[in-house]
């Protein structure tokens, strides 16, 4: 029998001694290492594996002191700046870590390892670019490298790149098959591709490897919430709570299916059952506040998401979120800290090419600048085709369908129902002339039974309900009905499903109402406009071409019925000879210093009052302190309960002139005051947002109510409730307008509209790019 060598003895106790760590016999280990460099003081790997086992005790000091020993005794072996690296990044001290395995490096410039190290170092601390350069030398050197491969997935996934990141998941994969958590990465990248179905079977793979692995019943929940398969989700998500008992994730997850299904008091129940295991989990707080708001609490919402804000303070959607409610809420002092904050990160994650927090809809509500609208919108954008795959595709439709005698138009909402796009598109789809087009709607929408929504069912050629169909199959029913031209109406507002539109499922893609703004999409070809919301210089910062229509781009549809039957004096609180001023917006549109010219206003109009839509117990409290701290008294401001269409046309009658807001105008709101015959006095602002109501009062036949500084605008209102008599010539001019102008002359407005698809058609048969155009060079 041959007898070990002493070298060959050592290496054997070594051997059990990292045993013996495995196995949690620290004791013993440590006691073996010891009886080893005994034996052979110079054995590197003795003195290393003890640093490991005082590292593993939680000794760091003690571990980096017997590592450093190490260094000194061994300054040519490789493996001891490793270990110190290892131990350093361990603790968060990356930029020392990263100079050990950069000398690591210089010692084996031919180690994968050592590059797997440094790239995982730069992956820690966000260097990605430098991580995805370290892993494929990695890979370079080492083919077989599987978790330098998943690793890059993983970085992709985060970027947004998807594809690329399955590409590296499934190279993984298929260097370790029985990789169960890579199983749930890739099932993770196929739902952020909107593709659920393939995700599930890929998790459920996990689940065959380890049955007992949570992110996969997890991960299940998710799909099947995705696929809106609620039942399911709960039972998975049930399943994995079961194998981890005390996550509040896991509840949050539970809570985020209820909420999607419209249940939401069950949603802020286990939203509140994951913040008793975790008081401080900022999305159970932020989502909460989402599941308060939506089941009409919005109020208590707002504590919410500054909870969620104040547990994770660079948590940019909660940010988001609380600066949204704080405007509705018109809490500008609180707003003027939180608005800075949230600019700060929308302009990080732009400069670093990343998604940024809010909406935008809220950027263009906060800020009249169509450079950063503009960036903001592209961003979302980008996001949106990025997780449509390449797969997903098949209806991208650039050659010329089979010739057609009719035009196809197929008009995409969620708004088909009492709200004020339905409103204004009611008559649209009536006056379509039937020998040149067909029109489809295509709703995605609640059904909420309201005339309006019946109404444009019934005018269309055929309607559609998409609200059971996932993006892809949507796509596929407007493609397989032979759309020619699809007209998308939200835009990035509320509820949105862009993705549709991104698979391209019509030849051309049009963007109008909704979003007063950009929707930064190569996907849109054009946007339906006039030259005064978006004057030609501001095309650079719109994906979309301008076609301009002659006279506003907003179409109207008020009914004879709706011709102000009721003026006998109202059933509620208005001053019998004072002069009533009026703002019916939204709340969110309402900052300081609008509000501030108000005030300005009303101090120079005695015995006048301001009438607002009622705003909420929030806001009407921070309105009237504002009016108290600018010397009006508050009861001066009285606020209208929301009311159905024509009851609230006939009430605004009532009031004398009209204010509109300066960071978003009315829409709607100001056609609404000009067909109750009520003139509104407007500030033209910068962006498409604060410019509407200059275009609806031009196309009134009302420019003059158009000013562009606060004191003009200030002044002209003055003035107006000043010179009864001169307020009565404008309201003698609108009353008559009413029946003749641009503004409320609808068969015209949809003749201009076919105009502009005939052209668009045109073009596009001929081979022709999308480009900007005039109605008024066609007619």
């Amino acid at each position: 029998m041959q007898l070990m060598n002493e070298t060959e003895d050592v290496s054997w106790e070594l051997t059990a001694a990292q045993r013996y760590l495995r196995t949690g016999q620290a004791a013993k280990a440590r006691e073996v290492c010891r009886h080893c460099l005994k034996r052979d003081p110079d054995n590197p790997e003795a003195l290393l594996l003890l640093g490991e086992i005082a590292q593993a005790a939680g000794d760091t000091e003690e571990a980096k002191k017997i590592i450093r020993c190490a260094l000194r005794r061994f300054p040519q072996d490789p493996r001891c700046y490793k270990a110190l690296g290892l131990l350093l990044r361990n603790i968060g001290h990356l930029d020392d870590a990263r100079i050990n395995f950069l000398k690591a490096i210089e010692l084996t410039p031919a180690s994968a390892d050592a590059y797997f190290d440094l790239a995982r170092t730069y992956q820690l601390a966000n260097q990605l670019s430098a991580a995805i350069q370290c892993y494929k030398k990695a890979i370079q050197l080492d083919p077989h490298c599987q978790m330098a491969f998943h690793n890059l997935g993983i970085i992709y996934h985060t970027l947004g790149q998807l594809g690329e990141a399955v590409a590296f998941y499934r190279q993984a994969l298929s260097l370790q098959p029985d990789h169960a958590t890579g199983w749930c990465a890739l099932a993770f990248a196929y739902q952020d591709l909107d593709q659920a179905e393939i995700a599930v079977s890929y998790w459920r793979r996990a689940l065959d490897i380890d049955p007992n692995l949570t992110d996969a019943y997890n991960g299940l929940g998710l799909a099947h919430r995705r696929l809106k398969q609620f039942a399911q989700a709960i039972d998975w998500h049930m399943r994995g709570l079961a194998l981890s008992p005390e996550s509040d994730d896991i509840r949050v997850n539970i809570a985020n299916v209820y909420q999607e299904a419209g249940h939401y008091r069950r949603a802020a129940l286990w939203y509140r059952k994951a913040l008793e295991i975790n008081s401080r989990n900022p999305i159970a707080h932020l989502n909460l506040g989402v599941a308060l708001a939506a089941g009409g609490q919005a109020e208590m919402s707002t504590d919410h998401y500054r909870k969620a804000l104040q547990s994770k303070p660079d948590y940019a959607k909660a940010c988001a979120y609380l600066v949204g409610r704080l405007l509705h809420e018109c809490d500008w002092e609180e707003l003027d800290s939180v608005d800075l904050q949230l600019d700060k990160m929308t302009r990080d994650a732009l400069k670093k090419g990343e998604l940024p927090a809010e909406t935008p809809f809220t950027n263009l509500a906060r800020h009249a600048d169509p450079v950063l609208n503009g960036a903001v919108a592209r961003a979302w954008s980008r996001n949106i085709s990025n997780r449509i795959d390449s797969d997903q595709r098949p209806f991208v439709v650039m050659e010329q369908r089979r010739a057609k005698q009719k035009i196809t138009v197929g008009y995409l909402s969620n708004n088909y129902r009492n709200h004020p796009t339905a409103q204004l598109i009611l008559k649209l789809f009536e006056l379509h002339n039937r020998e040149t087009f067909t029109v489809n709607g295509y709703s995605y929408g609640v059904d909420d039974g309201s005339h309006y929504r019946e109404r444009i069912k019934r005018t269309c050629d055929r309607f559609v309900d998409l609200r059971q169909l996932d993006h892809y199959a949507a796509a596929g029913k407007i493609y397989d009905d032979g759309v020619d031209i699809l007209i998308e109406l939200a835009g990035h507002t509320e509820g949105n499903r862009l993705e549709i539109c991104a698979m391209r499922p019509a030849p051309i893609q049009v963007r109008y109402l909704g979003m007063a703004g950009t929707t930064g999409a190569e996907f849109i070809d054009y946007l339906i406009t006039d030259s005064t919301v978006t004057p030609p210089e501001h095309a650079p910062y719109y994906s979309e071409r301008f076609v301009y229509m002659p006279d506003c781009y907003q179409i109207n549809s008020f009914a004879p019925q709706e011709a102000l039957t009721n003026r006998q004096q109202p059933d509620f609180e208005l001053p019998p000879n004072g002069f009533v001023f009026c703002c019916f917006n939204a709340a969110y549109k309402i900052d300081r210093i609008i509000f501030d010219s108000w005030m300005n206003i009303l101090n120079q109009i005695p015995n006048s009052i301001l009438w607002l839509l009622e705003p909420g117990r929030a806001a009407r409290s921070n309105l009237k302190r504002s009016a108290a701290k600018k010397g009006v008294d508050p009861a001066r401001l009285l606020f209208a309960p929301k009311m159905a269409k024509i009851e609230h046309l006939n009430r605004m009658c009532h009031a004398d002139l009209a204010l509109d807001t300066k960071s978003v105008s009315g829409a709607a709101t100001t056609s609404d005051a000009l067909w109750a015959g009520i003139p509104v006095v407007t500030l033209q602002g910068e962006h498409f947002a604060s410019r509407m109501s200059s275009s609806i009062l031009a196309a009134a036949g009302l420019p003059e109510l158009v000013t562009v500084s606060l004191a003009e605008y200030e002044r002209c209102a003055v003035q107006l409730a000043r010179n009864p008599d001169r307020l009565h010539v404008l309201k003698s001019r609108l009353n008559r307008n009413r029946w003749c102008s641009p503004l409320f002359d609808t068969p015209a407005f949809v003749s201009h509209l076919e105009s502009a698809y005939m052209q668009m058609k045109k073009w596009f048969h001929d081979g022709r790019k999308p480009r900007a155009f005039k109605i008024s060079d066609l007619i």
